[in-house]
């Protein structure tokens, strides 16, 4: 491997690791789940046409013929980070980024109906994996992980959102530009969550919530969206999809850090086997995600 792939592999490693912080910071502003995930689309959207207007390069989110499925997925996108606010929210951290990644094993089981490929056996044996996992986490009363029904259906919810956005993604990513990308699926976003956040109360309450959104609007979103993009370019899709499991790596180690949410063994036993069900589906056949991380 090259200097320059090794330094593109490191960049979509940080990445990553950077989109492990957005549990936290969901935990650490005062607000609804609705609420946060309206400031996070509509931030992003503002901040990244704000810049193209600045630079003169607006040109760069013409949708190229592809606004109806951008649309699409931006009503997925919406739907799919209220769920993930709402089961950090409900449970915890931990369980919410590791219910997120049920994605790949949500692909393997929906690939045959709206890609035509066929899930084969090795892949069944992960969704078996996968699904145990779930179980023993689900079921575990001795954590400090909180496991509630709510938190564990609206988690479920996010991992299936997270598939059919890798799944809608396909169609679209390799037509239109990564600021046209992010720009409409935010803009499409903020509009279906706005009443949401109307309903829920949108309004931060002091600097440090207005300061938690700003971070994950334009840090986390905006910024960390358009370099993942960028780094895709340059990094095999099958690599990429495998360093991508270092974002809920990264999400457990600081919940542990700075929100007390210490996994018992069976919990991390039960994500230790849901990631490496999802890391093993990954492996046996190509991800196609070229899209924003959780």
């Amino acid at each position: 491997m090259s200097a320059a792939g090794r330094r593109w592999r490191a960049a979509l490693a940080l990445i990553a690791a950077g989109w492990g912080s957005v549990a936290v910071l969901v935990r650490a502003v005062d607000l609804p789940a609705g609420a946060i995930a309206f400031w996070r689309v509509a931030i992003a959207a503002t901040a990244l046409g704000a810049a193209l207007a600045v630079l003169g390069r607006l040109a760069l989110v013409r949708p190229a013929g592809q606004l109806w499925p951008l649309v699409r997925l931006g009503v997925i996108l919406g739907v799919h980070w209220l769920a993930y606010f709402e089961t950090i929210k409900l449970s915890s951290a931990t369980l919410a980024v590791l219910l997120v990644y049920t994605g790949p094993l949500f692909i393997a089981v929906l690939a045959p109906r709206l890609l035509g490929t066929a899930t084969s056996r090795p892949t069944m044996v992960a969704l078996a994996g996968g699904a145990a996992g779930i179980v023993l986490v689900a079921t575990d009363g001795s954590s400090d992980i909180r496991v509630t029904a709510a938190g564990l259906a609206m988690g479920l919810v996010a991992g299936l959102t997270f598939a059919l956005l890798i799944i809608a993604g396909r169609a679209v990513t390799n037509d239109v530009t990564a600021p046209a990308f992010l720009f409409w699926e935010t803009v499409v976003a903020s509009a279906l969550l706005l009443p949401v956040a109307v309903a829920q109360g949108p309004v931060p309450g002091d600097a440090a919530d207005v300061a938690g959104l700003l971070a994950l609007g334009v840090g986390a979103t905006a910024v960390l969206g358009i370099a993942f993009a960028t780094a895709l370019r340059h990094v095999e899709a099958q690599s990429a999809g495998v360093l991508m499991f270092l974002e809920p790596v990264s999400t457990v180690l600081l919940a542990w850090l700075f929100l007390s949410e210490q996994p018992s063994l069976r919990t991390a036993i039960g994500g230790a086997l849901v990631l490496a069900a999802g890391l093993f589906t990954v492996a046996l056949r190509e991800p196609a995600a070229t899209l924003t991380g959780a």
